[in-house]
Formats: structure tokens, C-alpha cells, sequence
């Protein structure tokens, strides 16, 4: 029992200061890579937990690792383009001087229901009112209104 509880409390520091060293973001702001890390590590996590025989350095390398590689990821993604664009995408057109953009529904698997409501959710009733609506890459939908005349 004893051995259990040391296993756990060096699994849970090396995961806190691991995740610190990644960043602080809530779950629904985690990009594709760090979702599979947080995964991936939580998976590791387990075993170690679980299964006495496997050494606990095994599963601290591995979760080290994969930070590393998560880190070094956010470092490419903000030093070269191609790596940004190749693993978090790029922004799409939604919704055009109030024209929903029926290709970019496509390749995102949204209906024009699904916009109506991000719409809603940014506070704007008539799509006719939108200048540029915009899936950004953390796949919040960003809204830019057209100027009202006066």
C-alpha cells in the first residue's frame, strides 16, 4: 500500500510540473497534439499505477518525453508557418457579408443550424448582419459585424 502511495505522489508532481511546463489552457482550448499528449500521459498515468512490476522511471521517461515533444512542437509552430498551418490548421469563412459559406460547412461538418447558433452565441440574430464569421484554429468561431448606418 505504501508503495502505491509513493507511486502515485511522484506521478502526480512529475504530471503537475509537466503540465505547467505546457502551458495553461483549459480543456476546450487544447490543440490536437496537446489533447493527444493529455491523453497519451493520463493513459501512462494509469499503467504505472496499476501494474507494480513495470518500473515508475518507465513511465516518468515517457511522460517527459512526450512533454518534450509538445514543447518542441509549440516552438515550431511559432517559429516556422508550415509546421503552424501542417498541425493546427488554418481559420475558415464561415459566414461572408451575410452569405454562409456552404463549401467551408463541408469541410467542417457543420449545417447552417450549427452556425445560426455560434451566431446566437456571439449575440448576432440575422446572419445578414455578419461582415465575417471565422472558425479560428482553436475552433472558437469568431464575429466581425457590419457597421450599422446611421
Amino acid at each position: 500500500m505504501a508503495i502505491l502511495f509513493v507511486r502515485t505522489t511522484v506521478l502526480y508532481f512529475v504530471l503537475i510540473v509537466g503540465m505547467r511546463l505546457m502551458g495553461k489552457r483549459q480543456i476546450g482550448e487544447l490543440s490536437i497534439s496537446e489533447l493527444v499528449v493529455a491523453t497519451m500521459v493520463s493513459d501512462l498515468a494509469t499503467v504505472a499505477l496499476q501494474d507494480r512490476d513495470n518500473p515508475l522511471l518507465g513511465a516518468v521517461v515517457s511522460v517527459m518525453a512526450l512533454i518534450f515533444f509538445e514543447l518542441l512542437l509549440s516552438l515550431l509552430c511559432a517559429k516556422i508557418p508550415f509546421f503552424h498551418r501542417a498541425l493546427l490548421g488554418n481559420p475558415m469563412v464561415l459566414v461572408k457579408n451575410g452569405r454562409i459559406q456552404p463549401q467551408s460547412l463541408q469541410k467542417l461538418r457543420m449545417t447552417r443550424q450549427d452556425v445560426l447558433e455560434e451566431l446566437r452565441l456571439a449575440g448576432v440574430e440575422n446572419p445578414n448582419r455578419v461582415k465575417l464569421a471565422t472558425v479560428e484554429t482553436n475552433g472558437k468561431v469568431s464575429v466581425i459585424q457590419k457597421e450599422e448606418k446611421p
